[in-house]
């Protein structure tokens, strides 16, 4: 259809539709606009309640008369095809435990009665329940109904039966240890008891310990394997349970170097922390400080002093000569309040490029103040606050961690040299007062440009600032292919980021090597003097990291499955390197995603609309490192506060089952030939496949519908053709679930252009992630989309 369409044109095709514009509420008048998994799940479901009802009238007479009414009923369903494997799961697991009526009655009862909102995926835990059962280390199952009695258990809590029962599985399949396998059930059903939010944080961390255990030919106790959720599990549920600082990976490191055993029978503190000092001190002497620092009585009844020191720890850990200032710290300080003071004010001014630490003070009153009036002499002087409201600043810092990463971001932001102009840094200073007085959403939406932002509502705004979550489920997913291909789509912002920072071509490797090997030549020959050996060691060291950044950026062209384990472990050797560099974190990012579970199953994911500041100021961050990331000194983010700041947008996080950022997409509100319209701007995704467009359009099409019912407007909900910018081949299109909305609604995919002079933004500059790219607030824009109408045009 031509983007020129006339209006008669237009008028005469909705007419032909019949009215086939309509307010679509999900689960109202109309089927809900699911994913393959969910239709899938909920004729599992169907399934299962028409076999309850066939018990509960006394049909059962035998498991080959079961097995006869489970593929009736399977075979009876359109998606007969796709639930074969589920009825058989189901017979294999009656016939397994005796095939009595009882029990066909109580697996059945397991499966299908969950409540609404806590509804696992009945095929895959019957699925993992079967696998589990035949697995050597569950021999005499079905004699003492371990597994059995553990979903009964969990199915009893209202616990997360499918993340529990991966978290014994894959200790089983990993490790291939019977004292883990048999711990790990023990831990599953305790957490179910003490507290269920722990199994899917406890499943967010064990498997990269598996991992580190499954590479060691090394036999783990039943005590071993114990300690290994207290000392690890437990403490980081206690230290970090959002898992802002967390250090897993290293913890995953120092198991796969010395062993799990030894690691436990040398930690004298709380082994995250003990991780990082090995890590941070490499004198045994200077360790053994440290900890006679903290085996006092505060720090063994401290739990907020324990977290200050480990999130010190964790600032330590991104800076050069962190030895030597930990070493400074522990000469100069009395006991472990004492010494998480001082880490404390280390970790709130640490990320400011002029940071300084004060080597030549000798106290830690000293120390303390020195690092405070750094804050606020150099970080927050920027900032021009008041003397009242600096107060409230550091005061909030030092006891609110969300606060603490808000402030890290908004002093960083106000150290880059594009921040300096008045607007920018008068914007900061604004949004910071308002999130002290914990009025920060309120003021998004009052502010003096919020209004005309909104205008389109005609003040009825309610709908469109409720936020909403909503766990779905999505199918089948080769999910290693997906992570390579979201690698290999970031080469074009790699290629220009290693441009931008060398000012010099990837074709420059034959040279740097050469380079290289001569520096090399030179040290070897020993003529130079001391400071001049250091200073080409030092210069030499930095050729290297090109180098190593050369070839990874070479090798993004040839990433297979086949060859990812060497581009994993180039990164890896890149993370583990602190660096300044504006590559290194999308070198951590690499590692990270190719470091992923690689599944094929089905799981849940959960889409996220949020205007929260934190998650708003670090949109360029998660899950795919992009131009509004606040740690790159790149004058494309100083348009990051408009989204921020601004009323007309909203973020949409997809978050896999770990709570881990797996897609993202800004939203923005428009009014578009005088009506309401939904931007979906690019996305940015690890992982990607049609059911996650369909979550993402489906929690969309949710909004629209509500504002048109609150409204009384036409709303529309639109996607542009394409990024419409070479570098941004993270563009995944959504037209597939459009396409897949339009045949179940029976609705009309329209093709227009966006041919508008938006309202003015908050911040000078905005960022339309769809093509424009950055432009000056209130500069007219154009762009060609397809859209759905909901209600009447």
């Amino acid at each position: 259809m031509n983007l020129g369409m006339h209006q008669a044109q237009r008028i005469e095709q909705r007419q032909a539709l019949v009215q086939q514009q309509v307010m679509l509420h999900p689960g109202e008048a109309v089927e809900q606009f699911r994913t393959d998994e969910e239709k899938k799940q909920v004729s599992q479901y169907e399934i299962l309640k028409q076999l309850q009802a066939l018990l509960e009238k006394g049909e059962y007479f035998d498991p080959e008369h079961f097995s006869l009414e489970i593929n009736r009923e399977i075979f009876g369903h359109p998606l007969e095809a796709r639930l074969g494997n589920f009825g058989r799961d189901i017979e294999e697991i009656v016939r397994f435990y005796g095939g009595s009526e009882t029990f066909a009655q109580s697996a059945i009862a397991l499966l299908g009665s969950q409540k609404d909102e806590r509804k696992d995926i009945p095929g895959q835990i019957v699925h993992s329940w079967k696998v589990m059962k035949s697995s050597p280390y569950f021999e005499g199952e079905k004699k003492n109904k371990k597994i059995l009695e553990l979903i009964q258990h969990l199915k009893e809590k209202e616990a997360d039966i499918a993340q529990g029962l991966a978290i014994i599985s894959q200790s089983a399949e990993i490790t291939k240890q019977k004292e883990i396998v048999d711990t790990s059930l023990k831990k599953v059903e305790a957490y179910a008891q003490q507290d269920i939010r722990i199994i899917p944080f406890a499943h967010s961390v064990v498997f990269p310990l598996w991992k580190a255990i499954g590479t060691r030919n090394e036999q783990v106790t039943n005590e071993d394997a114990d300690s290994l959720y207290t000392q690890i599990v437990d403490n980081l549920y206690m230290l970090d349970r959002d898992l802002r600082v967390t250090n897993i990976e290293n913890i995953a490191e120092a198991v796969r170097k010395n062993g799990l055993s030894q690691l436990l029978t040398e930690s004298r503190l709380p082994l995250p922390l003990q991780v990082y000092v090995n890590q941070l001190v490499s004198d045994p002497e200077n360790r053994n400080k440290i900890i006679q620092i903290c085996n006092d009585v505060d720090f063994h009844q401290g739990r907020e002093l324990k977290r200050k020191i480990y999130r010190g720890f964790a600032s330590l850990e991104e800076l050069a000569h962190n030895e030597s200032i930990l070493v400074h710290i522990t000469n100069n300080v009395q006991g472990s309040k004492s010494f998480g003071s001082v880490l404390g004010a280390l970790s709130l001014v640490s990320h400011d490029p002029d940071f300084v630490y004060p080597f030549d003070l000798q106290s830690e009153k000293d120390i303390v103040r020195n690092l405070r009036l750094q804050l606020t002499d150099k970080s927050l002087k920027r900032l021009n606050l008041g003397d009242a409201t600096l107060e409230k600043y550091i005061t909030r810092l030092e006891s609110d961690e969300r606060f603490e990463g808000i402030g890290k971001i908004i002093t960083t932001l106000a150290g880059y040299s594009h921040f300096q102009n008045e607007e920018q840094i008068s914007l900061l200073r604004e949004i910071v007062g308002v999130e002290l007085d914990g009025k920060f959403l309120e003021w998004r939406y009052s502010h003096d440009k919020a209004k005309q932002q909104l205008a389109v509502l005609d003040d009825k705004i309610d709908s469109w600032r409720k936020n909403s979550k909503v766990s779905r489920l999505i199918g089948e997913l080769d999910a290693l292919k997906s992570h390579i291909d979201s690698i290999k789509n970031i080469a074009p912002k790699l290629i220009e980021t290693y441009k931008g920072h060398y000012e010099e071509d990837l074709e420059d490797e034959a040279k740097i090597r050469k380079h290289i090997e001569e520096n090399e030549q030179k040290l070897k020959k020993g003529t130079l003097q001391k400071h001049e050996q250091k200073e080409l060691g030092f210069r030499t060291a930095l050729l290297r990291e090109q180098r190593a950044y050369i070839e990874i950026i070479q090798g993004l062209q040839t990433l297979t499955i086949d060859n990812y384990q060497a581009m994993l472990q180039q990164a890896d050797n890149l993370a583990k390197k602190r660096s300044k560099n504006p590559l290194y974190n999308n070198a951590i990012w690499i590692k990270e995603v190719l470091d992923q579970p690689v599944y094929r199953e089905a799981r849940k994911i959960s889409v996220i609309e949020t205007d929260d500041l934190e998650a708003l100021l670090r949109m360029g961050e998660k899950p795919i490192p992009h131009c509004q990331d606040w740690r790159a000194n790149s004058t494309l983010n100083e348009s990051l506060l408009s989204f921020a700041a601004d009323a007309n947008k909203k973020l949409y996080h997809v978050v896999n089952g770990d709570d881990k950022p797996v897609g993202m997409s800004l939203v923005r509100l428009l009014e578009w030939d005088c009506e309401p319209t939904l931007l979906i701007e690019n996305l940015y995704a690890n992982e990607w496949s049609n059911d996650y467009g369909i979550a993402l359009v489906g929690s969309l099409a949710d909004k629209a519908a509500s504002i048109n019912a609150e409204t009384g407007k036409s709303v529309r909900l639109a996607a542009p053709y394409s990024s419409g910018h070479a570098a941004h081949n993270t563009n995944i299109q959504v037209k597939d679930a459009f396409e897949k909305f339009s045949d179940q609604y029976k609705v009309y995919i329209h093709e227009g252009r966006i041919n508008i002079t938006p309202p003015l933004s908050k911040n000078t500059d905005e960022y339309w992630d769809c093509g424009i790219g950055k432009i000056k607030s209130g500069r007219s824009v154009k762009i060609d989309v397809h859209y759905i109408t909901f209600g009447e045009e």
